[in-house]
C-alpha cells in the first residue's frame, strides 16, 4: 500500500449542510520533494477543477485542516489507505484524493494519484501524467491530469492486467535497448581497429618524413657553415679597409678644424672689438655682421648667437619709435578700464613703475603688441584724482596723463532726493519758511532728531532743541562757505543756532578733513587747528551703496561717524554710525512719518 506525508488540517464540517446527490471529496496534500509552490499550483488546480463537477462537493483546505486537528492528526503522519478510510469516515467524508508530484530527469515532473473510496476503501480512480519539455508544459499536464479524476476515461493502470503489460513492455524496451547498445560497441571496436592502422601507417610516414627532413637540415647546416666563413672573412676585409679610411678621415677633419678654429677666433675678436668700440647703429650694425659670419661659417653657436643678439638689441633700442593715440585720458569714479594704442617699431616696449600714490588706484597693462589697457579702482572721493604713466620703447618714452573724477557730480542728485523728501508731507513754518520733518513737541515745536531745509537749500540734519540746531551735520546746499583760508561744504558737530559752538570738524567740497576743534561763536578757540589733511583715513563722502546712497563721514572708506543714507525712492535715515553699521538716529519717510531709533532697511 502506497503511503503519504498529511500536510494539511481540516476545519470541522458539521455547519455544511450537504446536497444528497453529491460526493463529499477531500484532497490531500501532494506528496513529493518539490517545491512547495508547485504543490500549491497542482493542489489549486485540483480543487478548482474538481469543483467544477456536479458529482463532487469539494471540501475547502481550512476546513480539512480543522477537522484534522480536531481528530488529532499531526503533521507529517504516514497513513495506510485504511487509515485514510477510518478518517474519512470520522469526517462525514465519500472520497479522499491523494497525489504525488515528484521530478525526474533534470526539469521534468511525474503527476501521481489515487480516488480513494472511504466506505469500501477501495481505489475507484488512479492516473499518471509527464511532463515531456519541464515548465513549459507543466500547466498542460497537471490540467489534463485533473481533468482525469472529474470525469471520462481514466488514464493508467485500470488493473493488475494493465500493469503486467505495461511491465513487459518496459522489458521488451530494455531488451532492444540493450541489442541496439551491443551492436554499436561492436561498430565502434571496428572503427577502432581501422584508426589504430592508420594511426600505425601515418607514424611510419612521419618516421620517414622526419628522417629525410634530419638529412637536408645537416646539409643546410654544412653550407650554412661555409657561408659563414665566407662572411667573417669579408667582415674582417671590411674593419681594415673602414679603419683606414677613418684614420685618414680623422686626419682630414683635424686639418679642418684647426683652420675654422683659427677663422672663429679672429672673427669673435674682430667682433667684440667693434661693438666694444661702437657709439652709433652703423657701428654695432658692423659688429653684427661679423657674428653673422661666424655663425654661418660654424663657429660656436652658443657664444656668437649670444653676441649677435647683444648687438641687434641695441641696434633696436637706439632706432626704436614710439607714438601713442592719445597723451590723456579721463574716467568716470567708478571701477573703469580704457586702452589706447602704442605705435612703436619696439616689441619690447613696457611701462615704467608708478609712483606710490597713483600706484595704489591706477594701473596698466601691454595686453597686446599695439594696446596698453588702463584700469582704475573707483574713486570714492569727492575729488578728482590725476596719475601719469610713462611708456617706453627702447631709448624714447611717452607720457599718459589719466585723470579719475570724484563724485562730487553724486551731490547734485543727493540733494535732489533729499529735497524731495523734504517737499513732500513735511512741515513749512511760515516765518523762516523752513521745511520740517522729524519729533516736535505736543505743541508742534520742533524738538528731537529731524531734519530742516532753508529756503537757500542749506540743510541740517540732527538733534533740534526748542527749535534751535544744536548737534549734526550742515551741508551747504550752494557752491561754498568759507571759513578763513579753507572753502568748507560740510560741518558737522556742535551748533547754537547756525554758529557752530563746542568741538566740531569741518570738511571741505572734496570731502577732506579741513579742520578739527573748539568753536566758539563759529570761530576756532583753545585747542583747534587746521589739519591740512593730516588724516587721510577721515573724510566725508558720498557714495552709492546697496540701494540707494550715503552722505556723510567715514573712516577707511567705511561709514562712521554723522551720516544720512537715502534711498533712491526718497525715504532716508539719519544717525550715528560705526563701523559701518547704524547706531542710533531717525527715520524719515517720504509720507512724513519719523521713527527714532536704528531699525532701517537699505
Amino acid at each position: 500500500m502506497k503511503k503519504l506525508f498529511v500536510f494539511s488540517l481540516i476545519f470541522s464540517l458539521s455547519f455544511i449542510t450537504l446536497n444528497a446527490q453529491e460526493k463529499k471529496i477531500a484532497i490531500i496534500e501532494p506528496e513529493g520533494e518539490v517545491e512547495n509552490y508547485l504543490k500549491n499550483i497542482f493542489w489549486d488546480e485540483l480543487f478548482f477543477t474538481l469543483k467544477k463537477s456536479s458529482e463532487y462537493l469539494v471540501i475547502e483546505k481550512d476546513v480539512l485542516k480543522k477537522m484534522l486537528d480536531e481528530n488529532n492528526f499531526k503533521n507529517e503522519i504516514l497513513i495506510s489507505d485504511s487509515q485514510i478510510s477510518e478518517l474519512g469516515k470520522k469526517m462525514g467524508i465519500d472520497l479522499i484524493l491523494a497525489t504525488n508530484l515528484t521530478k525526474y530527469g533534470k526539469n521534468n515532473f511525474n503527476f501521481t494519484g489515487r480516488l480513494v473510496n472511504v466506505h469500501t476503501q477501495n481505489i475507484e480512480k488512479q492516473t499518471y501524467e509527464q511532463t515531456q519539455k519541464g515548465m513549459s508544459d507543466f500547466e498542460k499536464m497537471m490540467q489534463r491530469f485533473a481533468r482525469a479524476f472529474q470525469y471520462g476515461e481514466i488514464r493508467g493502470f485500470a488493473d493488475e492486467r494493465q500493469e503486467k503489460e505495461e511491465q513487459e513492455r518496459l522489458e521488451r524496451q530494455v531488451q532492444e535497448k540493450a541489442l541496439r547498445e551491443a551492436e554499436e560497441r561492436a561498430l565502434e571496436e571496428q572503427q577502432a581497429l581501422i584508426e589504430a592502422e592508420e594511426r600505425e601507417l601515418a607514424k611510419k610516414e612521419a618516421k620517414e618524413k622526419a628522417q629525410r627532413e634530419s638529412e637536408e637540415l645537416a646539409r643546410a647546416e654544412q653550407q650554412a657553415l661555409i657561408e659563414a666563413e665566407e662572411r667573417k672573412l669579408a667582415k674582417k676585409e671590411a674593419q681594415e679597409r673602414a679603419q683606414r679610411e677613418a684614420e685618414e678621415k680623422a686626419i682630414a677633419e683635424q686639418k679642418t678644424k684647426e683652420v675654422k678654429q683659427s677663422k672663429c677666433s679672429s672673427l669673435f675678436s674682430n667682433g667684440k672689438r667693434t661693438h666694444d668700440d661702437a657709439n652709433d647703429v652703423s657701428n654695432y650694425k658692423a659688429a653684427m655682421d661679423i657674428f653673422q659670419e661666424g655663425l654661418d661659417l660654424g663657429c660656436d653657436v652658443k657664444e656668437f648667437t649670444y653676441w649677435y643678439n647683444i648687438c641687434k638689441t641695441k641696434i633696436d633700442f637706439l632706432t626704436a619709435t614710439l607714438d601713442i593715440s592719445s597723451e590723456t585720458l579721463v574716467v568716470e569714479a567708478s571701477n573703469s578700464k580704457n586702452s589706447i594704442t602704442v605705435n612703436t617699431n619696439y616689441n619690447a616696449w613696457d611701462i615704467e613703475p608708478m609712483p606710490h600714490t597713483a600706484s595704489a588706484w591706477l594701473f596698466g597693462h601691454k595686453t597686446d603688441a599695439q594696446t596698453l589697457t588702463v584700469t582704475c579702482n573707483e574713486n570714492s572721493s569727492l575729488q578728482d584724482r590725476t596719475g601719469t604713466i610713462t611708456i617706453k620703447a627702447g631709448n624714447k618714452t611717452e607720457q599718459l596723463t589719466v585723470t579719475q573724477k570724484g563724485k562730487k557730480y553724486l551731490f547734485p542728485e543727493v540733494l535732489k532726493l533729499i529735497y524731495s523728501n523734504l517737499n513732500s508731507n513735511s512741515t513749512v513754518f511760515p516765518k523762516s519758511s523752513i521745511k520740517h520733518k522729524g519729533e516736535k513737541t505736543s505743541t508742534g515745536q520742533r524738538n528731537g532728531f529731524g531734519v530742516q531745509l532753508w529756503p537757500d537749500g542749506n540743510l541740517f540734519f540732527g538733534k533740534i532743541i526748542n527749535g534751535e540746531c544744536t548737534n549734526g551735520m550742515f551741508i551747504d546746499g550752494e557752491i561754498t562757505v568759507s571759513l578763513k583760508r579753507y572753502v568748507n561744504k560740510f560741518q558737522v558737530g556742535n551748533f547754537s543756532g547756525l554758529q557752530l559752538n563746542g568741538e566740531a570738524k569741518c570738511y571741505d567740497e572734496n570731502g577732506i578733513l579741513s579742520y578739527q576743534g573748539e568753536f566758539l561763536n563759529d570761530t576756532p578757540y583753545r585747542s583747534s587747528y587746521w589739519t591740512d589733511n593730516r588724516y587721510p583715513s577721515l573724510k566725508f563722502e558720498i557714495f552709492e551703496i546697496n540701494n540707494g546712497y550715503y552722505m556723510g563721514e567715514t573712516k577707511d572708506g567705511i561709514r562712521h561717524g554723522k551720516g544720512v543714507y537715502i534711498l533712491k525712492t526718497g525715504d532716508m535715515w539719519y544717525g550715528d554710525w560705526l563701523n559701518g553699521t547704524k547706531y542710533y538716529g531717525i527715520e524719515i519717510r517720504m509720507d512724513g512719518t519719523t521713527n527714532v531709533g536704528s531699525d532701517f532697511t537699505e
